[in-house]
């Protein structure tokens, strides 16, 4: 998948699409799909027009998106502790935390199964600091 750090996808998911990014990547795992630049945008605009996304990509609907990309999800709605274990028909995003620095991944079992910034030292130094889980339904 795509960087959030590609230059055709850019300043503000540069800057801030991480969390939308690691949705598409899960998505995309489930469906059997990669998103190229165009599906990304497309898809980002889509989710700002719904309400899903703040134009800065400051996610509100993660399930709205994850439908947008042809994934049925129910989310949590809470900031899971970094133990919480997923169940088979669930899908995790792990949010790390290194001094004023956030960034959210695609996770696997509670490590980085997709960084949207390839190896971010949110990741490399940070500290797993909760999870945002979703069922597959």
């Amino acid at each position: 998948m795509i960087l959030q750090s590609c230059s055709a996808l850019g300043a503000d998911i540069n800057k801030n699409g991480c969390y939308l990014m690691a949705i598409l990547f899960l998505a995309g795992q489930k469906i059997g799909r990669s998103f190229e630049c165009e599906d990304i945008l497309r898809l980002r605009d889509e989710s700002i027009s719904k309400g899903y996304i703040r134009k800065n990509c400051y996610v509100l609907k993660p399930d709205g998106i994850f439908e947008l990309a042809g994934l049925r999800t129910q989310y949590t709605n809470q900031h899971e502790r970094p133990g919480r274990k997923a169940l088979p028909n669930e899908i995790e995003i792990l949010y790390f935390r290194w001094g004023e620095y956030g960034h959210f991944v695609a996770g696997a079992s509670g490590v980085a199964a997709y960084d949207p910034l390839g190896a971010s030292n949110s990741v490399k130094h940070g500290t797993l600091r909760s999870k945002r889980i979703f069922k597959v339904v």
